[in-house]
């Protein structure tokens, strides 16, 4: 790895072993990505694009959850993103990557290996099968935020616990939590917070706990 990458990656806190393992994990992604293309990217824009956006929001999860031992999740979590970033940026906390595709589930078997990821696991699942409940349940693009989300999440999520939501655009954002509201199910301790990748593009972490 470059010194500009790991420069980049500890600007956003991310501690020497966590960019180690994530340059292991780079290789293996690239290797697996021309046969499987689990990332629509590659080279410097898969690094750009997808380590680092997942790891500009990195820092606020971690002072959300505020040093507490921690179990995540990462709900499709496709090819590690944003629960291998995570896992490298909080070598301390214990990650499980959800996903349903049993050939992205190989390749991030296969990944954690290579990598030496020793907090991470994989649950070959659909969302709706998790049968476990964790900290911090969070998920980048993977569904929007309406009624039947919110109550499976209420389901995994253990009370004094959180969602973190990676998401775009605010106006986005704002749809679906009225979509959200005017069905009748209203979040509670909600935080939308703007994070700055370094591309020209909006992004945010929405945080609330799925139940009152």
């Amino acid at each position: 790895m470059s010194d500009s990458r790991r420069a980049e990656l500890a600007r956003y806190g991310i501690p020497e072993a966590g960019i180690a393992m994530l340059e292991k994990y780079l290789v293996e992604l690239e290797l697996w990505n021309a046969r499987l293309r689990l990332v629509d990217a590659n080279g410097e824009e898969l690094f750009v694009r997808h380590v680092l956006d997942c790891a500009a929001g990195a820092r606020t999860i971690g002072e959300r959850r505020g040093g507490k031992a921690t179990d995540l999740v990462d709900i499709g979590s496709g090819a590690g993103f944003p629960g291998i970033v995570l896992a490298a940026a909080f070598p301390e906390w214990r990650v499980v990557l959800v996903e349903r595709s049993g050939r992205a589930c190989g390749f991030l078997r296969n990944a954690i290996a290579v990598s030496g990821a020793v907090n991470v696991e994989v649950l070959e699942s659909e969302f709706e099968s998790i049968d476990r409940t964790f900290d911090v349940v969070t998920f980048r693009a993977f569904r929007p935020i309406s009624r039947r989300v919110v109550e499976g999440l209420a389901r995994i999520t253990r009370r004094d616990g959180f969602v973190a939501a990676y998401k775009a655009k605010r106006t986005t954002i704002d749809a679906e939590l009225s979509g959200l509201s005017a069905s009748g199910l209203p979040v509670s301790d909600l935080e939308i917070v703007a994070v700055s990748p370094p591309f020209d593009a909006e992004r945010n972490v929405v945080f609330f706990t799925p139940f009152s």
